[in-house]
């Protein structure tokens, strides 16, 4: 960390490397923190208790007095300026989508065979944070319609993992199906290009990797209006996506109503682009 000239942190997610800045603070200003979404909102979403607190204050010190800050949206920046005080510049940041544009365009000239009904995906992790339950409940009024219900749970927490397999089940019987093994980034290509509409449920930005291929795929998406994700994808990028409380008054007419999708396609192709990725880099570096 001495010797280098600038310092870059791919998430901040170990408090020891926190404590560490925090006792050389002359390292900050040469530190580029890249949030990656759960520890930013690690503000929002932490356990409260003294210990909890004092690593708090040790890390709005550190966040305060980063150098530089990027984030994958915008908005995420506006929050860690308006919880954390931060000062450092900021720099938008994309990460190499293992999905990649090749895979993509591959699946893509897949057709769909429309006999095994409407595909649905939800969440992308057995992470607490995709709040699987609520979307199960949310569609439990077309349990009767022909559909399948997936969810990735393949890594994330076990026990959480075991508890939505066991409700899906228990609500939608085999339409729900989990998928537990853990798929190369091609075999996972084919798999999305199944879906037919995804409902991501986080309460903060997470699922972008998910959310940039099922939107070069032409598939309609849902997600929570109240959060970063949504102001990026909807207003900076101008994409065809759904808010996820529209739901709750939908028929399955409307629910699957999946027309004026074929925009997304030409609007997120430059997410994949390894020019535009390498630009974007290039500004940080």
């Amino acid at each position: 960390m001495y010797k280098c000239e600038k310092i870059f942190l791919h998430g901040l997610f170990n408090f020891k490397i926190v404590f560490l800045l925090f006792l050389q603070p002359w390292l900050l200003k040469k530190s580029n923190w890249i949030v990656w979404g759960g520890d930013l909102y690690h503000y929002k979403f932490r356990k409260r208790n003294f210990k909890s607190d004092v690593q708090e204050l040790v890390r709005r010190f550190v966040i305060k007095n980063f150098g530089a800050i990027t984030t994958l949206v915008k908005g995420d920046y506006d929050l860690a300026k308006k919880w954390y005080g931060v000062k450092g510049d900021y720099y938008h940041g994309v990460y190499i989508n293992p999905v990649n544009l090749e895979y993509l365009q591959k699946v893509k000239k897949i057709k769909k065979d429309n006999r095994n009904g409407i595909n649905i995906q939800i969440g992308n992790s057995a992470d607490p944070s995709n709040n699987h339950i609520q979307i199960l409940d949310l569609l439990k009024k077309f349990k009767d319609e022909n559909i399948n219900i997936y969810a990735p749970l393949s890594y994330g927490n076990h026990d959480y993992a075991k508890e939505v397999v066991h409700y899906g089940k228990e609500l939608f019987g085999n339409k729900f199906k989990p998928l537990l093994e853990f798929l190369n980034p091609e075999e996972y290509s084919k798999y999305l290009a199944s879906i037919d509409i995804a409902i991501f449920n986080h309460e903060r930005q997470q699922a972008l990797g998910n959310i940039y291929a099922l939107l070069y795929l032409g598939k309609k998406i849902y997600i929570r209006s109240d959060i970063s994700t949504w102001d990026y994808l909807k207003e900076q990028l101008n994409l065809n996506l759904f808010d996820i409380k529209e739901i709750n008054n939908q028929n399955f007419v409307e629910f699957t109503n999946c027309n004026n999708l074929e925009d997304n396609t030409e609007k997120i192709e430059k997410i994949f682009a390894a020019d535009y990725i390498r630009s974007v880099w290039k500004k940080i570096f």
